[in-house]
């Protein structure tokens, strides 16, 4: 028993093996394409990709903030030395702010255009932010890998780690539930913390709760509010809110696709980016379930770590450091099947039981759509393999047989069951001619050859292997023109219609033949392809003038000028939903039958280059549309939610131009401020480069004006009220396009308000009156200036010259003349350049400082030689306040006052200071107070003098202090 059990374990794990490393049986994959960010630097790494409120893609890169809008980037980085801006995550709050958490544990805002750290009085974790979300609150939590949980509130950064109740500090993700808790992924099961009045509250939920799995990779809440849980290795359950249990869905009771980095929600599924098996597509509705993705043509991703849906449907990988961008389920390739390549696909077509058959390299292969693994293919030869010959066109009657028309063989009929093959026989435009188009109705199959066309009418019994139908050819028709017909068509009204090649398009109705060419407005009378939509309107195309519909009564021209890229079309056909599906060399174009406008499936979503064929194009039960190429077979599902869907135009920025301000919420500039410009632009991937615009600003100009430009600029607006809108449309048609706008005007200046010139002629006038009034006051200072100084002048003279001045000036003298006549002669000339400094600076308002110093100098040696040691001057005055001015012979008076007014000897000498102080722009001149017993009679204009003239010259007054113990007067440097 032992033994046996050992057996069936090793057998279940070399199956287990053998599955795994064998390679799937069909390759329909897909269309991706790689995203250069930024292709001035190869070494940016991208990690994660983040969409917005707007539908704006971010990219956290290693070197910072990424925004795309599909034609251009900008990039954002923290402007610190040596720091490390690799970013791990992007959230964006209630508020429309990004948050950013970095690799290196800081988290950042990003603000007014810019990207900035958040300051907090904590420390911030040291490990790579996981996750951001918010809270009820608006409280904002971050997930570490390692140091647990921080929330942001009031800015202060807390923190919850394993010590306070967290699961474990490796946390993976952050995800708010519809009641405002915080779920918290962790790698021992889930966390779920919630705040109540500033208390925190942590409820575990792990395996014995019904996890399947203890290390939880990601959290997703879908628009019912359950929550998608992905894990290490046990695939996605969902936790069922209303209900509070989980509930595993079957699809990944057996996963085995390995670790889970992202899931992402689609309109029809989920994308669920992988470790190591790229990226898979889960669907609960198809079959199957899972479809795995690692490479597209020469692109191969295998560990993707972020993806993203825009709103367009597409979605962004992050893999490997690089972005690519894919279409997603509604636009792939098939190329191989059971080791089949299908390559230079001539024609196909889908039957009644969702068979899809087609011919690679003159084969005929039958696949059956309905097991989506295309594990049921049948090959079948209707030449012998080595004529090469070409298969061109198919049909199916009602017994579910397949006609096959070949070019030079003629016509083979092919029992879908048995494979057996049938050649048709019986006319002679069939037996070895081309057959270009089949198409039929009941018991008639209409057949185009190089020669002419042949109506085939069917018997009654169709299940047998050897029918024998009868013929009826058609050349030379005038209507059918030169026997070459390049389609035929049978519409709901059970008409025929043959596009020919030169005669225009001619219906058969009944047994009357109608022809339109260019006398009903048909522009060019060589014709394609032709189907019918759901209201019945015939869709046919011609050689170069576009696309053409027709209502029964008159036809609508759809070319360059509408929206059709391309003239050369292979095919078109209506997808039954209100589109019409449009083929040609750059790709697929879908016009939408309601709106008139095009959407576009070319080279900006991988396909380039596409070379098909006339009948290349089929659909089948489920509205997917087939389409041939040399490449393979293009599966597209029109899905017409996308085109619900417009671009988005968004007015990104209003600037003053001229001094580069950028304003956000202004709508009133002043006069000045009328350069200004618009940046905008419109958010499609899906064909960003066909992006155009209309703009109009209302109040300038009176017409929508039509470019390709991004950003406008509109200098020296006059005064006025504006509104500026713009519109985008990816197809030229701007009827109901998303708009943006922004209403703001431009003030007059004043002087052109009735009540600002009325304000200005009274203040004109009271200026005038002013200016009067201040000159008056201005002569009155003056000529009292000039006689405070003629006073002074006066008072100087007569103080100087008074007797007792020289009658001691010449005592000393004679004093001197005895002792020291080389003395006495400088005594003589320093008297000297006294009086004439007197004379000299006596017609002056102020002179320097230095020349004041000297004049005061020159005083105290005259007076010195008188007191000798008992009189004494300091004068201490930095550099800097020499070239100051001052009215001359102020100290001087200074000087005599402290003389006059103070007894002078031995007992009592008098020391004189001149300094100037700790405030700046003021002298001082202070002295010790020695009253006189018999002190001399003053005038008492020296001091009020000063103050006086000072009073005229300067704001700053003079200060004279008296302590009873010193005096002391301040006087202003100007």
């Amino acid at each position: 028993m032992k033994q046996n059990r050992i057996m069936h374990f090793f057998v279940s794990v070399l199956i287990l093996l053998l599955f795994l490393a064998s390679p799937p049986s069909y390759s329909q994959t897909p269309y991706f394409k790689k995203i250069y960010l930024n292709k001035e630097n190869s070494n940016l790494k991208v990690t994660t990709v983040f969409k917005d409120e707007k539908g704006l893609l971010w990219f956290g890169t290693s070197e910072g903030l990424y925004s795309f809008d599909g034609v251009e980037y900008y990039s954002y980085s923290i402007d610190i030395k040596n720091f490390d801006n690799t970013i791990s995550c992007i959230f964006e709050d209630s508020q429309n702010m990004l948050w950013v958490g970095l690799k290196n544990g800081r988290i950042a805002q990003f603000k007014d255009g810019s990207l900035r750290l958040i300051s907090t009085k904590e420390i911030f974790p040291k490990r790579p932010i996981t996750g951001i979300a918010e809270d009820n609150q608006q409280t904002i939590w971050f997930s570490s890998a390692g140091d647990g949980v921080y929330y942001l509130k009031n800015n202060h950064l807390l923190h919850v780690a394993a010590k306070d109740g967290m699961n474990d500090n490796y946390t993976y993700c952050i995800t708010k539930s519809n009641d405002g808790k915080m779920w918290v992924g962790t790698d021992d099961g889930i966390a779920v913390c919630s705040l109540v009045k500033d208390t925190m509250n942590i409820e575990h939920i792990r395996m014995r709760e019904g996890l399947p799995d203890k290390i939880i990779r990601c959290i997703v809440p879908d628009m019912n509010g359950d929550l998608w849980i992905a894990t290490q290795d046990k695939g996605v359950c969902k936790y069922l809110y209303m209900e509070k249990r989980f509930d595993i869905p079957a699809e990944f009771l057996n996963w085995n696709y390995g670790q889970i980095n992202n899931i992402t929600k689609a309109r029809s599924g989920w994308w669920i980016s992988t470790d190591d098996r790229g990226i898979i597509f889960y669907d609960s509705n198809s079959k199957p379930t899972f479809k795995p993705y690692k490479k597209f043509s020469n692109l191969s991703f295998d560990r993707i770590t972020s993806t993203c849906v825009d709103n367009e449907n597409n979605v962004w990988l992050v893999a490997n450091n690089t972005i690519y961008e894919s279409t997603g389920n509604h636009l792939m390739i098939l190329d191989k099947a059971q080791n089949q390549n299908f390559t230079f696909i001539h024609t196909l077509l889908c039957d009644k039981k969702n068979n899809l058959w087609f011919t690679p390299d003159q084969q005929l292969i039958k696949l059956n759509l309905n097991d989506s693994t295309y594990s049921h293919l049948q090959k079948i030869n209707i030449t012998i393999p080595s004529e090469m010959i070409d298969i061109v066109s198919l049909y199916e009657d009602r017994a579910g047989f397949i006609w096959v028309g070949t070019m030079g063989r003629g016509l083979f009929r092919v029992n879908p069951i048995t494979g057996n093959v049938q050649k048709i026989y019986g006319s002679s435009l069939l037996t070895n001619g081309s057959v270009i188009a089949l198409a039929g109705y009941q018991k008639n199959i209409w057949v185009s050859t190089l020669s002419g066309v042949v109506k085939i009418t069917l018997p009654n019994n169709l299940n047998t292997d050897f029918l024998q139908p009868s013929f009826e050819n058609y050349f030379g028709q005038n209507l059918l023109g030169n026997y070459y017909i390049y389609s035929i068509f049978v519409d709901s009204k059970k008409r025929v219609w043959f596009g020919t090649d030169g005669k225009g398009i001619t219906c058969l109705d009944n047994t009357v033949f109608y022809n339109y060419n260019e006398k009903n407005g048909i522009k060019n009378n060589v014709i394609y392809s032709i189907t019918e939509d759901s209201k019945g309107n015939i869709w046919f195309s011609t050689l170069n003038a576009g696309i053409y519909k027709y209502d029964g009564k008159t036809f609508r021209n759809y070319s360059i000028a509408d929206g059709v890229r391309n003239l050369s079309i292979s095919s078109i056909i209506s997808d039954g939903r209100g589109s019409i599906i449009i083929m040609h060399k750059q790709g697929i174009d879908v016009l939408d039958e309601k709106t008139g406008k095009f959407f576009y499936f070319g080279s900006e979503v991988g396909l380039s280059d596409v070379n098909s064929d006339l009948n290349s194009i089929t659909k089948d039960k489920d509205g997917n549309i087939w389409i041939g190429t040399e490449q393979g077979i293009i599966k597209f599902y029109n899905d017409a939610n996308h085109y619900t869907i417009k671009p988005r135009t968004i007015l990104n920025k209003i600037s003053l131009f001229t001094d580069e301000l950028t304003i956000t919420n202004q709508p009133i500039f002043r006069y000045n401020q009328n350069n200004l410009s618009f940046d905008f632009y419109s958010i499609w991937y899906s064909n960003p480069d066909r992006i155009r615009y209309q703009y109009i600003l209302q109040g300038y100009t009176s017409q929508w004006i039509n470019t390709k430009d991004r950003k406008l600029i509109f200098p020296n607006l006059s005064p006025g009220k504006y509104v500026f809108k713009v519109r985008s449309s990816i197809n030229n048609n701007f009827k109901n396009a998303s708009e943006a706008s922004f209403s703001f005007t431009i003030k007059k200046p004043i002087w052109q308000q009735w009540w600002a010139q009325i304000i200005f002629f009274i203040a004109l006038i009271t200026a005038i009156y002013f200016l009067l009034r201040l000159r008056l006051t201005r002569v009155r200072n003056l000529e009292r200036l000039e006689k405070e100084k003629i006073e002074f002048q006066f008072e100087t003279l007569k103080n100087q010259v008074n007797p007792h001045f020289l009658f001691n000036s010449f005592n000393t003298l004679i004093s001197i003349i005895d002792e020291d006549k080389e003395v006495a002669i400088e005594y003589v000339e320093k008297l000297s350049d006294f009086f004439r400094n007197i004379v000299t600076y006596r017609d002056k308002n102020t002179i320097p400082l230095r020349k004041e110093l000297e004049l005061a100098s020159t005083y105290f040696f005259i007076q010195k030689k008188r007191y000798g040691k008992n009189f004494s001057l300091k004068i201490d005055v930095n550099e800097e306040s020499m070239d100051a001015q001052v009215p001359p012979l102020v100290l001087q008076i200074l000087l005599e006052n402290a003389v006059k007014h103070n007894a002078i000897s031995a007992e009592t000498p008098l020391r004189v200071s001149i300094y100037a102080g700790k405030e700046k722009g003021r002298l001082f001149v202070s002295n010790k107070i020695n009253k006189k017993r018999n002190p001399e009679e003053g005038t008492g204009t020296g001091l009020p003098n000063i103050v006086s003239r000072y009073r005229l010259l300067t704001p700053a007054g003079v200060t004279i202090e008296n302590t009873l113990e010193e005096f002391i007067v301040s006087i202003p440097l100007i």
